[in-house]
């Protein structure tokens, strides 16, 4: 059982080391296949899955303040050990529609220093790993909303996993443009 005064990072990585050391990563290792590991999590219909270093934290939503003026998909801003960050919602810039409430879902804080930005994701399922035979390039299949930000996709299983950089995210005119045209 984990102690509740423990880092959620703290939490991934003590996860991460028991995957270990029970062999789960180590018997696909001795396969001969590379793994390639991240922080696995859902948003509406997308399985997604991020580098673990373009995430510094992930913590509880915690309290927000709306920002007048910007896009629906912008829930506010919050402050974090001293330094305050945007908060958008990742599944309404996506455009589907929310599964979960900011009581259940998490926020992604992004490894960016300039940007100070969260992702507010409904479900996180920790770390998932996967080997090279289950790595696909081609993101053609995927919807038009998520495409421009993928990288690659696994499958495991019936299940599609999508790999989310963070990078091209932040860099994409649409998600740096949050005022909302509309208001005046």
């Amino acid at each position: 059982m984990s102690d509740s005064r423990e880092h959620p990072v703290e939490i991934l990585w003590r996860m991460q080391r028991e995957a270990m050391t029970a062999g789960h990563a180590l018997a696909e290792k001795d396969q001969g296949d590379q793994i390639w590991g991240g922080l696995a999590f859902r948003v509406g219909d997308y399985f997604l899955v991020t580098e673990l270093t373009s995430i510094i934290d992930v913590l509880d939503c915690p309290a927000i303040t709306p920002v007048p003026g910007t896009h629906a998909w912008v829930m506010g801003i919050c402050n974090v050990r001293g330094k305050l960050f945007s908060v958008v919602d990742f599944g309404l810039f996506l455009g589907v529609a929310p599964r979960g409430t900011a009581r259940e879902g998490r926020i992604l804080v992004i490894n960016n220093e300039d940007l100070g930005c969260t992702l507010f994701v409904p479900k996180i399922f920790g770390l998932r790993y996967f080997t090279e035979d289950q790595m696909n390039q081609d993101t053609s299949g995927l919807d038009e909303a998520i495409r421009p930000y993928v990288d690659r996709t696994f499958v495991q299983g019936d299940r599609t996993w999508a790999v989310l950089s963070l990078e091209r995210l932040i860099t994409d005119e649409k998600f740096l443009h949050v005022k909302d045209s509309a208001f005046k």
